[in-house]
């Protein structure tokens, strides 16, 4: 948004309306990552962290007033009341409902919140939308950019991200309970995070496979070699009733352990078998074969086609994630079936 921010400006302060084109096709593009509880998707960068936090209240509000846009109004409506409703003590939480109210993360801060409600109180002043129309946004959609290789995906409450060339490369929001993650990882001299790379799509099937993975040896102190490993992973995501499966295949060397590793966001409770967690205070479950539940109040993610054949993982000290694995050994040929209700 500082790049929406910053060309908006060049063209009122030059004259150039023309640059507000740019503004436009960014803020179409900027619709459909927005979620029915006013999150919108924020795990496009390398890094892929999801908080889910809008930005760019004034982009919103300032071209709404200036192309009479009511679906640029409602977008600046909900990035406000979803910002407004994030602050506990003068820090802003990472989600609407995280558990612990005193993470902060980057800039969000008492005083970066303390500048901003500055910058507010005089786009408040200057521009006034109360008379735009506002319009409802389209809550049934697929849209595909293939330049970008991302697919956002929505179903009433129901909000899909799919990824190439993330390592993060599905994430699945039911309102208040979301897998703002999956991720595989390889474990062959070390732990390596697998990137899906470019997506493809056939008919209604998305298709993505890993890239090639390379080892570094170090025979000697001065001497490095780089081997490709036989290895590669192949995945089909096809749309089903009220939800996905995801379909995996491996191809090369076999005995190769797995981690296909669920981030849940920390609210709710994770059902599976006959035991049950409370997700904010839960860190680390393995999912063989039976059914996974999520649920929160009347929102529920169902996932099934777990398999755990090791127990090999990476311990972190301060996850945002509860962490839901699948550990098959190669070769590996699997379904996983998520649904939403």
């Amino acid at each position: 948004m500082i790049v929406n921010a910053a060309i908006l400006s060049f063209a009122e302060r030059l004259g150039q309306l023309d640059l507000l084109d740019f503004v436009r096709r960014n803020l179409n593009f900027l619709l459909y990552t927005f979620r029915s509880n006013g999150e919108v998707t924020t795990g496009l960068s390398e890094a892929g962290f999801e908080n889910g936090l809008p930005s760019g209240y004034a982009v919103w509000k300032k071209m709404s007033i200036v192309d009479q846009n009511g679906l640029y109004a409602t977008a600046g409506d909900l990035t406000l009341n979803t910002y407004l409703s994030r602050f506990d003590n003068g820090i802003i939480r990472p989600y609407l409902n995280h558990p612990n109210p005193n993470f902060q993360i980057g800039n969000d801060s008492r005083l970066f919140v303390t500048s901003n409600i500055g910058q507010f109180l005089e786009t408040e002043l200057e521009l006034d939308n109360n008379w735009v129309n506002r319009l409802p946004m389209d809550s049934q959609y697929e849209k595909f950019y293939q330049k970008s290789n991302i697919a956002f995906i929505r179903s009433g409450k129901t909000s899909t991200t799919i990824m190439g060339n993330q390592s993060n490369f599905f994430s699945l929001h039911n309102d208040s309970i979301a897998i703002d993650s999956i991720l595989i990882s390889s474990i062959y001299q070390g732990f390596r995070h697998v990137l899906m790379t470019g997506l493809a799509i056939d008919r209604k099937t998305y298709l993505t496979e890993s890239e090639t993975v390379q080892c570094v040896f170090r025979p000697k102190s001065k001497k490095r070699e780089v081997v490709a490993l036989n290895f590669r992973i192949f995945m089909e995501i096809d749309r089903i009733k009220d939800g996905f499966e995801l379909n995996f295949t491996t191809e090369g060397w076999d005995g190769i352990p797995l981690i296909i590793e669920f981030g849940l966001r920390k609210v709710g409770t994770l059902f599976v078998g006959d035991c049950n967690w409370d997700l904010s205070e839960t860190d680390v479950v393995f999912l063989s074969e039976e059914l996974a539940i999520i649920e929160n109040n009347k929102d529920r993610i169902k996932i099934e086609g777990g398999k755990v054949e090791h127990k090999i993982f990476q311990a972190k000290s301060n996850s945002n994630f509860a962490r839901l694995f699948l550990a098959p050994v190669t070769p590996y040929e699997g379904v996983i079936r998520i649904t939403a209700q």
